[in-house]
């Protein structure tokens, strides 16, 4: 692995204008950035774009008029081997024509800058841009869904390395039952928010260790399907009449071997959650219409586990929301009171 000192951005930091951006500031400075381009073969590169993500910095940049993404990825534990599974399921999945991110070249760079680490990958360059959820129209839902169906008819050859997607929930579910049996959140839920947990937590750790889930097939996962991996074609681009087409999956940084059950819980679950839509009309046209009729999907839906699947992450999203923030601003996130209510529905949270 080829490494490089680079200067922070704290000592040049300033990008020159002429290509969109997001409003957060590149780490590295638009020199470095070209010089990490040159170094993967690229001759003449120019940054045309710059997008910043939970975990990475992407630039867009174009060589001998073709474009191509370069990507820093966070530092982290095991990152290396993260994005290396990520590389390969995508790859897997591409190879049956789907339109994910992909390799342009074999080599991985680390930079270090004053304060940290970072790998640096080259990638080929998707269209599209993300939407935002209100946007989503009953087409869009039957596209994701049938989009999910052939993600999962392309990913069925197993990859060694990957992690176990069951085990590496009930580690979160452990974490979440220490986080809810403490006094002070206990207190705090009612208290602030006039909450209490329906002790889901034992609950939860046995169906996720039951046969009825563990004996099923297994697969990669992408298990990060939702809005902000999935890049649509924009207006111009296509016809109104026409279904809307999705030109990016991106992000299989989560990717995991397991039931496809367990992929299609987590995004029906935040779709609940985002998609101002009736639970009637998401199952209609994500599920039904999508992913089993348009997707042609064979997978028995199996509705008990499903279910308990879905409530699993409507579960795991509360108690990120609960974890990341002050209890007193939750009543004014939008996405927080939705799956609050989702769970007061169903029976997982109960109102004091």
């Amino acid at each position: 692995m080829e490494e490089y000192k680079l200067v922070s951005r704290r000592k040049s930091a300033r990008m020159r204008e002429g290509y969109t951006t997001t409003r957060a500031k590149p780490p590295i400075s638009t020199d470095n950035v070209l010089k990490l381009a040159r170094a993967f073969s690229l001759p003449k590169p120019q940054i045309f774009a710059y997008n910043h993500g939970y975990r990475n910095h992407s630039f867009g940049i174009i060589s001998n008029g073709k474009q191509y993404n370069l990507i820093l990825l966070k530092n982290e534990p095991n990152a290396l081997e993260r994005i290396q599974n990520a590389d390969a399921v995508a790859a897997l999945a591409a190879r049956s024509g789907l339109p994910t991110r992909t390799l342009a070249h074999p080599k991985t760079l680390k930079i270090t800058t004053a304060h940290n680490f970072r790998l640096v990958r080259l990638y080929h360059w998707l269209p599209g841009d993300t939407i935002p959820w209100e946007a989503y129209t009953q087409k869009h839902l039957k596209v994701l869904g049938q989009t999910l169906a052939n993600l999962h008819t392309a990913t069925t050859t197993p990859i060694a390395g990957l992690p176990v997607a069951l085990s590496e929930l009930s580690t979160q579910n452990q974490a979440m039952q220490a986080y809810f049996a403490r006094p002070a959140v206990v207190k705090a839920l009612a208290t602030k928010l006039r909450l209490q947990t329906r002790q889901m937590h034992g609950q939860i750790a046995i169906f996720l260790t039951s046969p009825q889930i563990t004996r099923l097939p297994t697969q990669p996962l992408h298990l990060d399907f939702v809005r902000g991996n999935i890049l649509w074609a924009s207006a111009a681009d296509s016809e109104a009449s026409t279904p809307p087409q999705i030109t990016g999956i991106i992000d299989f940084e989560k990717t995991a071997m397991g039931s496809p059950l367990i992929d299609l819980a987590r995004t029906y679950a935040f779709l609940l959650v985002d998609c101002p839509k009736p639970e009637t009309k998401i199952t209609k046209y994500f599920l039904q219409s999508g992913y089993i009729k348009y997707g042609g999907s064979q997978l028995p839906l199996m509705p008990k586990i499903f279910y308990n699947l879905t409530n699993y992450f409507l579960i795991f999203d509360f108690y990120k929301f609960l974890s990341h923030n002050p209890y007193e601003s939750l009543e004014l996130n939008y996405h927080f009171c939705r799956t609050r209510d989702i769970l007061l529905t169903r029976n997982i949270l109960e109102e004091l």
